[in-house]
């Protein structure tokens, strides 16, 4: 697959981070734009996308060592 849109819910507590990310490779990198963000109080995590085996990833890195729960809907396009 050469793109993917992720629409990716995290939660901690009553804290809650929706946003969309769109993602595109070229086989040796990867790209992304990160749009449509909402939080009640803060960004709970950041986002990155790289290239493994072939396959594009996405990366999450959690803002605080609180427990972070994922919901991560994704459409991928084959070009």
């Amino acid at each position: 697959y050469r793109s993917v849109e992720y629409m990716i819910q995290a939660a901690e507590g009553t804290k809650f981070h929706t946003t969309k990310i769109l993602a595109v490779h070229n086989g040796t990198a990867a790209y992304l734009t990160e749009y449509g963000t909402i939080f009640n109080t803060s960004t709970l995590a950041t986002y990155d996308v790289d290239i493994s085996g072939g396959n594009i990833r996405l990366l999450s890195t959690p803002a605080s060592s609180g427990i972070t729960t994922y919901v991560i809907s994704f459409t991928a396009t084959k070009v």
